[in-house]
């Protein structure tokens, strides 16, 4: 995975495996309480997290120095993500909690310049086999807590006990975190040739097989969607009637299971095992719009809400639900109070544009890694309709959409002719071009997967 990589790459991608794995909260527990706590102290797990995220920080600042150019490329190619962190940098100046604010919209700045020199620096490949190698990490880790630590890997107490939660400290990160290994292992199961393809479809089936005792109900469902998304895009690939004849079945689909899913939501819920509700977030919806109705156009400020003893802020909010929430369990309404309505228009448009110019990569593109980035994407859009998953700080999915983005603006770069590593993955397109039946479209020119920000402009217009 890591072959024709300079020593600068090496870092990146070292960085990369290390950001999801300890970034996610992999074994932070242990590392605050010790091999025999059981009722964790969560002021510990925090003091950790600190330490880790400034550990993390570290290295991906190292990471930005040695790639700066093309961590200058990929700012250019994506201005409106730049715009959007550079809101929640100026937020400070109307928000109550003016340096917690600039504190943790750096740490968000960081975080996201990483994502997107990472994915400029790195070939999708690349990218995709760090993620690979750092959820399997998790897997594992987590199966082995389960089996030899249950204290920690099973759930002792509270409405989900017995429900497995690996090597974190909740079971619905771990749910999540399933869903992208998922999206991670059904990719492999495509490109991936001989041992290697049989290793990616045990990987998958062992993925599905753990959100059973995990009883991560909403994570299992989008990990369905994500494999019938998959299974979308190859049938697309197709010659122009079968693409086309794949794309209607799949507007078909969706629509009937909205439709479905709007009709009978209670009865659906009910049967899963979640309350109407949903576990108490219908509620904190409620305040959460009124909170925003409040403050509609720049929201509280970036990291500022949750903290806010003002009227309708997150102290108010909070106490007047018993279950005292830290987040708005929707990536819409947590960017609406910290940042306003003009947050979650330049958060609509940015995943917009990315996926404007995902559709025209799987167009164009004969690897069919490209179907990864998509799938992240789409596992980011349904996580975060229950979720505040995005445009957060220490958040690796948040990383992963930078990532993302990095990486569409790169394969959509023109500029200059191609290198040795870019004709090698000119080389690998063209072997996996044959093998999907994908070989009669012209391959695409060197200066098509060449880095973006060599003075090119991209195939969407933007």
């Amino acid at each position: 995975m890591t072959g024709q990589m300079d020593w600068r790459s090496c870092v990146t991608w070292a960085t990369l495996v290390l950001a999801v794995t300890l970034g996610s909260g992999l074994m932070w527990q242990v590392l605050a309480a010790g091999p025999n706590e059981v009722n964790f102290d969560l002021s510990a797990i925090s003091r950790v997290g600190v330490l880790i995220w400034a550990g993390l920080y570290g290295l991906m600042c190292l990471s930005i120095l040695l790639g700066a150019r093309h961590a200058l490329a990929g700012l250019a190619a994506n201005p409106l993500g730049v715009a959007l962190v550079a809101m929640a940098l100026l937020s400070g100046a109307w928000s109550d909690m003016p340096g917690y604010a600039t504190y943790t919209a750096l740490q968000l700045s960081i975080l996201s310049i990483f994502g997107i020199s990472a994915g400029q620096q790195l070939s999708m490949r690349q990218v995709w086999g760090a993620i690979a190698i750092a959820f399997s990490i998790v897997v594992v880790t987590s199966v082995v807590f389960i089996m030899l630590l249950p204290s920690y890997g099973i759930v002792q107490s509270t409405q989900n006990q017995g429900a497995w939660r690996g090597a974190f400290l909740e079971k619905n990160i771990f749910g999540a975190l399933m869903v992208y290994a998922v999206a991670t292992a059904a990719v492999g199961a495509v490109i991936m040739r001989g041992r290697r393809r049989s290793c990616a479809i045990i990987a998958l089936a062992a993925c599905y097989a753990l959100m059973i005792p995990i009883r991560a109900v909403s994570a299992f469902f989008v990990a369905i969607l994500v494999l019938c998304a998959l299974t979308t895009l190859l049938a697309a690939r197709q010659p122009r009637p079968h693409a086309q004849a794949a794309l209607g079945l799949g507007l078909i689909v969706v629509s009937a299971t909205l439709a479905g899913g709007a009709l009978f939501a209670s009865d659906i819920l009910e049967g899963l095992g979640k309350d109407t509700s949903l576990t108490g977030r219908d509620e904190l919806w409620v305040y959460a719009r009124d909170a925003i109705a409040a403050h509609p156009f720049l929201g509280f400020g970036f990291g500022s809400f949750w903290d806010n003893a003002g009227p309708l802020g997150g102290v108010d909010l909070t106490r007047g639900i018993d279950w005292g929430p830290r987040s708005a369990h929707n990536v819409w309404l947590e960017t609406g109070l910290q940042l306003g309505l003009l947050g979650i228009g330049l958060l609509a448009a940015f995943l917009l544009q990315i996926a404007k110019r995902l559709w025209v990569a799987v167009s164009r593109g004969n690897d069919p890694v490209v179907f990864w980035p998509c799938l992240i994407v789409f596992a980011h859009m349904w996580i975060g309709a229950t979720e505040s998953n995005l445009f957060i700080h220490q958040s690796v999915y948040h990383l992963l959409l930078y990532l993302v983005a990095g990486m569409v603006s790169r394969e959509l770069g023109a500029g200059a002719p191609a290198g040795r590593g870019e004709r090698a993955e000119l080389a690998r397109r063209a072997d996996f071009a044959g093998m999907w039946g994908i070989g009669r479209r012209a391959p695409p020119r060197p200066q098509d997967v060449g880095p973006a920000g060599r003075g090119g402009h991209f195939e969407d217009g933007t």
